[in-house]
């Protein structure tokens, strides 16, 4: 009987007990298999065979999207604008609204770039218990009139129309499969430098090629990168054409699920059809 692990990660944190641990099971098991690259890399520095480490990159059905994407027209997309009074530089996020999502820092961002009379469309999509705490913030800043918050949105008919309608997506704190949507629907994004604020996912993003890195909790420089691709559509449109090839090499349940077939294949001594 053979013996592999799933998702077995790293802590955020190091920690010398759990690294022993982890090492133990290591050497025991037949096969770990892993949501990412750099965690692999991690076991290999502990000098455990890479034979017997696998990656299958935690993902979502990109497919989809590139077809919801690309059947939805510009007629729709005008008359989804219209009906939501999206009729400014739109800044998407979307997520659970928690205190490490940092969505108040984003509120904080947006402020800065109204007082220098940017004209902008703040959407926040997602629920949780700081969305009263977020609403009250938006109003005291004086954004309200340029913030959406729609709540809770589920599928991609709901929430597909919002990322065709902005023009950029940004996540200030801990993000995941965020930033695989985002380059699917072809939206640079912008992220922490915080490596350890986010999830293997966010590793889609290659700095200033499908997107920016903002220095963590510094709201000026988060309101700076946001103001960059305010004024730079070249740079935006360089940012896009980059996000579908990079996420088709990086993201989709193909690339996870031949992952998974890579290790069985391995610990069978079998020869099995991939994706």
């Amino acid at each position: 009987t053979k013996f592999a692990l799933w998702g077995i990660g790293n802590p955020l944190k190091s920690s010398k007990i759990l690294d022993q641990v982890r090492k133990y099971i290591a050497v025991k098991s037949d096969a770990f298999i892993f949501y990412s690259d750099n965690n692999k890399k991690k076991y290999i520095n502990w000098v455990i065979s890479p034979n017997k480490l696998f990656v299958a990159k935690n993902s979502i059905d990109i497919n989809s999207i590139f077809e919801f994407k690309n059947a939805y027209s510009l007629k729709k997309l005008k008359s989804f604008k219209d009906k939501n009074g999206i009729d400014s530089f739109s800044i998407l996020t979307v997520g659970r609204l928690i205190e490490r999502k940092k969505i108040s820092w984003l509120l904080e961002a947006a402020a800065l770039l109204k007082r220098k009379n940017y004209k902008i469309k703040l959407i926040i999509i997602g629920n949780g218990h700081e969305y009263n705490k977020l609403v009250a913030q938006s109003k005291n800043l004086g954004l309200f009139e340029n913030t959406i918050f729609t709540g809770k949105l589920v599928g991609l008919e709901n929430l597909g129309p919002w990322f065709i309608a902005s023009d950029i997506v940004v996540a200030p704190g801990q993000i995941g499969h965020l930033a695989t949507e985002a380059h699917a629907f072809e939206k640079p994004v912008i992220l922490s430098d915080c490596k350890h604020c986010k999830g293997p996912e966010a590793q889609i993003l290659i700095p200033n090629e499908t997107g920016l890195l903002y220095s963590h909790g510094n709201i000026e420089d988060l309101s700076i990168k946001i103001e960059t691709l305010i004024n730079s559509s070249e740079l935006r449109k360089k940012l896009s054409s980059k996000c579908i090839s990079r996420v088709k090499d990086f993201a989709g349940t193909k690339i996870m699920v031949n992952g998974f077939l890579n290790a069985i294949s391995k610990l069978t001594h079998s020869d099995i059809d991939y994706f």
